[in-house]
């Protein structure tokens, strides 16, 4: 899983560069998660484009949905991700974000959950079959690793994940998007050369 978290990330810079900012953190985490497959972060991948365009999602929403997702998948995985930083303060307004212990995880188990807490609150509300959807994938996963992992291991790895959702969705509740849907705006003229100023 050594590319476990690039596609949801790739939305996630554009979305969110602006507001990063240079941090020095010493690297702490042992690299695990090259051991796991990446099936359940590409399948997420998949719900969320699908909901996005099924809900008529327009771009900056559709961006917003995806950076939120990007940053969970990230951060949920991010303990056995070797050398990588968490964007706690690399972020504006991302903060308190959730330890654990790397030996303790499953990665997939925590991605999982961290997705499906963030699906469940971002997309708004949602038509039955999209909502649907959402539960039908976090089954998938959830009562697979139920017959497989440990319940103690299952029910750590689940905590954690919804613990990073959390914070992230509490970002996503203060980042003013809902208040400057309405705003107007004037399209400058070009009634003739050199009249158009970008910055008016």
């Amino acid at each position: 899983m050594t590319k476990f978290y690039s596609v949801f990330f790739v939305a996630a810079t554009f979305f969110l560069l602006q507001s990063c900012q240079k941090q020095d953190v010493t690297p702490v985490y042992p690299a695990q998660t090259a051991t796991y497959s990446s099936k359940v972060a590409t399948d997420w991948m998949q719900v969320y484009r699908m909901i996005v365009q099924s809900e008529g999602k327009n771009p900056p929403q559709g961006s917003r949905i995806y950076a939120y997702g990007a940053i969970g998948l990230y951060q949920a995985a991010l303990p056995g991700m070797g050398e990588f930083r968490s964007l706690e303060g690399q972020i504006k307004g991302l903060g308190n974000m959730p330890v654990a212990s790397a030996e303790k995880l499953n990665y997939t188990a925590s991605v999982n959950e961290s997705l499906y807490r963030i699906a469940l609150s971002i997309f708004g509300t949602l038509k039955p079959d999209n909502a649907q959807l959402i539960e039908q994938m976090y089954q998938k996963y959830h009562t697979d690793l139920a017959a497989q992992i440990e319940s103690d291991k299952l029910s750590y790895s689940e905590d954690f994940g919804n613990k990073v959702a959390m914070v992230i969705l509490d970002r996503a509740e203060n980042d003013n998007f809902a208040s400057t849907r309405n705003l107007s705006y004037t399209v400058p003229s070009t009634s003739s050369y050199g009249t158009y100023d970008p910055y008016t």
